[in-house]
């Protein structure tokens, strides 16, 4: 992925921060909105489509799960559980044809009291996968 891509897609997924650190609504339009100005796939077409954003996901669980400081939301039996639905979410987020009908993220992560510096350190790991 070059590093145009991977720097829009590291701004579409910075728009969650308030929905991930601080329980705010998740504004998929906005975010869709600036995806598609790249075509109508938008980032989902530079990712590579429905193959690169699992490949992408999978890199991504991976430094997750090396990464001391954000390692330990991303624990326990429910980690491969995880997965698709953050693959679905990330489609959606960067102009897919799908549509993320899970939770809320500010319900999923309320109790998670998720900081500004682990969201940065959420956001190294995106960028580290998209490479």
């Amino acid at each position: 992925v070059d590093a145009e891509t991977i720097a829009d897609a590291s701004d579409v997924l910075g728009k969650v921060r308030a929905d991930v650190t601080a329980g705010c609504t998740v504004r998929l339009e906005v975010a869709r909105k600036k995806s598609e100005s790249a075509g109508t796939d938008g980032l989902f077409g530079a990712l590579g489509g429905a193959q690169g954003i699992s490949a992408f996901i999978a890199k991504h669980f991976e430094n997750i799960q090396a990464d001391p400081r954000i390692m330990h939301f991303f624990t326990g039996a429910k980690l491969e559980g995880m997965k698709l639905p953050v693959e679905t979410f990330m489609a959606s987020l960067f102009g897919g044809p799908v549509q993320y009908t899970g939770r809320p993220l500010a319900r999923i992560h309320t109790t998670m009291a998720m900081t500004d510096y682990e969201f940065d350190s959420f956001l190294d790991s995106v960028k580290m996968a998209l490479r």
